[in-house]
């Protein structure tokens, strides 16, 4: 386990509230599926597909893009303060990139944490990083 897995299932369980079984079970989820989502974009650069594969590689990526977005839901969803009013969750926005040379999945969140060099979202890390082996 490395240290961005760890620091992604810590900052899993602070941002969102969770207890250790839960926010565990959530970020290794969600980096399975950023580890399937990231060998889809590295073949869109490195293979050149075929129509009939090209096209159940984009089923399947929509289909990875729609259980992350069904995953975090809960944490989009406004919430009440204790004064009554409505304010976001702690999960700002998803943004899914076709880029593998980054994080291809960022989360954008209420407290603005990053983990990248743009200062911006935190990157869920995928499990086949060279950097994450200990």
């Amino acid at each position: 386990m490395g240290a961005n897995q760890t620091e992604f299932r810590k900052m899993i369980m602070k941002e969102f509230n969770l207890k250790r079984t839960s926010g565990y079970k959530l970020a290794n989820e969600l980096m399975d599926l950023a580890t399937s989502y990231d060998k889809i974009q590295q073949g869109w650069c490195d293979i050149n597909y075929d129509d009939m594969t090209r096209s159940i590689i984009e089923r399947r990526e929509s289909r990875i893009e729609k259980t992350i977005k069904d995953l975090l839901a809960p944490y989009q969803k406004q919430v009440m303060n204790r004064l009554g009013d409505y304010e976001p969750g702690p999960l700002i926005k998803i943004e899914f990139s076709g880029d593998p040379r980054g994080f291809c999945i960022k989360l954008y969140l209420k407290s603005k944490r990053y983990n990248n060099w743009g200062g911006e979202g935190w990157g869920i890390p995928n499990r086949r990083n060279v950097w994450d082996e200990e």
